[in-house]
């Protein structure tokens, strides 16, 4: 859905259609036809060290990256930065909406964008409805 939304965009984008207009034609707010044609970052973090997924990682940018790694749900991908590297699909999907845009430094565009990376894996945000739960399995975790 989200990734229909974003090939729409970036059409009407190329199509040399201001933003406004693009958000008036498909009903959206500025600022999400924003969050779908970001401008190319300088950001985007090449991985050596872990290949297997590096095609999938190389696809958010080095904020998105770094909060997932050291982020609240970060535990569920293992102690090193390495086996979190490798389980970051599994941490990104451990969050909702809500709990991205909670982080520091993540705002609505990178959360979008964590949110299009995993719509492209084949997985999604988790459900508000549950998120008291697992934050609360995630402190258990973490001993806090």
């Amino acid at each position: 859905m989200l990734i229909n939304l974003r090939k729409q965009v970036i059409k009407l984008h190329d199509a040399g259609y201001s933003i406004s207009a693009i958000a008036h034609t498909l009903g959206i707010s500025p600022r999400d036809v924003r969050a779908f044609c970001p401008k190319p970052s300088k950001e985007i973090l090449s991985v050596n060290r872990v290949e297997e997924v590096a095609d999938e990682r190389t696809k958010l940018t080095n904020r998105a990256i770094k909060t997932l790694l050291r982020g609240r749900h970060s535990a569920l991908g293992g102690s090193t930065d390495e086996a979190r590297a490798r389980a970051l699909p599994k941490i990104a999907a451990a969050y909702t909406m809500a709990e991205l845009l909670e982080e520091p430094g993540i705002g609505h565009s990178t959360a979008t964008q964590i949110e299009l990376w995993l719509e492209h894996l084949g997985l999604h945000l988790r459900m508000d409805t549950d998120a008291a739960w697992l934050s609360k399995r995630t402190r258990k975790l973490l001993g806090r």
